[in-house]
């Protein structure tokens, strides 16, 4: 419900607004010790309404840390990390 609740909020979000928030949200996990500490970033790829995670991959590899990106297997619901 939460998740359904969420989604309908973004929708209804301006463009601009989400765009603000969605930059508002990078600049702070970019300052942030749990960003500037690890080597390793495990990060999934954006679609749709959510935060633009490719700037956030750009950076991690400006700042040569490792990206890692879950695959899933839908049958074990298990997750694979890949470079």
């Amino acid at each position: 419900m939460l998740r359904k609740a969420t989604l309908k909020k973004l929708e209804q979000m301006s463009d601009q607004a989400f765009e603000e928030k969605c930059n508002l949200i990078i600049s702070q996990l970019l300052q942030s010790a749990q960003w500037k500490e690890p080597n390793v970033i495990a990060i999934t790829v954006s679609t749709k309404r959510e935060i633009h995670t490719a700037s956030i991959i750009e950076q991690a590899w400006k700042e040569q840390k490792v990206i890692v990106i879950p695959r899933t297997d839908f049958r074990t619901k298990k997750w694979t990390f890949i470079r």
